[in-house]
């Protein structure tokens, strides 16, 4: 047989437990100034600036979410993408022995170009494409700049990091046909 609860039970359990808020439904305490709105066009890029620089502060002063971003990154990237030439001769209209030495080829010049693939030969493409997904978990976005360097015999082109803060000195940023610090 079951025992019906006392009249003390019963007034334990409408009280709230101690040390909870119970603000979420309303707006006292922390959530007293929050007042949520539709962002317009204008208001994005600053809002997003703001998120950007929050995840930025939180992903260089917290060791947890920087260990987190850095682990997802090198998992995620390991040495970086190496292209595996294969290409169909037939199509190309080419004998198989001359798809062979094509293939051959491209991979040797990638080879040679991918430990300098920066336009200031300071990083590998691996390391690019590092610093690229690593940027991308913390900014939500990179950009990259493909910069001739044809007055080099060795190098033709190279890749510079772009966007608004480190931009390349070769590239004029247009105000008139700029949105999100992209040129348009």
């Amino acid at each position: 047989m079951k025992s019906l609860p006392s009249a003390r039970a019963k007034a334990l359990s409408r009280r709230p437990v101690r040390g909870v808020a119970r603000a979420s439904g309303g707006f006292q305490g922390g959530v007293a100034n929050w007042l949520p709105r539709r962002l317009g066009a204008a208001d994005a890029p600053r809002e997003r600036t703001v998120i950007q620089d929050r995840a930025e502060d939180l992903a260089s002063s917290d060791p947890h979410a920087a260990g987190l971003v850095n682990s997802i990154a090198v998992n995620t990237v390991g040495i970086g993408l190496r292209p595996q030439s294969r290409l169909d001769f037939r199509r190309l209209g080419i004998s198989e022995e001359a798809a062979g030495e094509l293939q051959d080829q491209i991979e040797y010049v990638f080879a040679e170009w991918a430990p300098t693939a920066d336009a200031s030969e300071r990083m590998s493409f691996g390391d690019m494409q590092y610093l690229n997904f690593l940027t991308t978990l913390i900014k939500g976005e990179f950009f990259n700049l493909c910069v001739d360097r044809s007055d080099d015999p060795e190098r033709s082109v190279g890749f510079a990091r772009g966007g608004p803060q480190n931009s390349d000195r070769r590239v004029r940023w247009s105000r008139e046909k700029r949105r999100d610090h992209v040129q348009l």
